[in-house]
């Protein structure tokens, strides 16, 4: 249950170890919070993560975290 904000990313990838610490490098490294994060599992080997960040992600960001192991697909959600 995360809260709408302006501003979010949902994140579909594998399902396994290491992938959540990835994605919250990617963006600690680039200097972005996590104001809220779940996690969902599906039963086709995949999970999903939807993150309310406390700034927007720019597009390099975006693009680095699609780029790491494990990450089948990241799209950035605005209102």
């Amino acid at each position: 249950d995360v809260p709408p904000v302006d501003h979010m990313v949902m994140i579909i990838n594998d399902d396994r170890p290491g992938v959540i610490g990835t994605v919250g490098t990617l963006l600690g490294d680039a200097g972005i919070n996590i104001a809220d994060m779940d996690v969902g599992r599906s039963d086709t080997g995949q999970a999903v993560m939807l993150i309310a960040p406390t700034s927007v992600v720019e597009p390099a960001v975006l693009d680095a975290l699609r780029a790491a192991p494990g990450i089948v697909e990241v799209v950035a959600l605005s209102s």
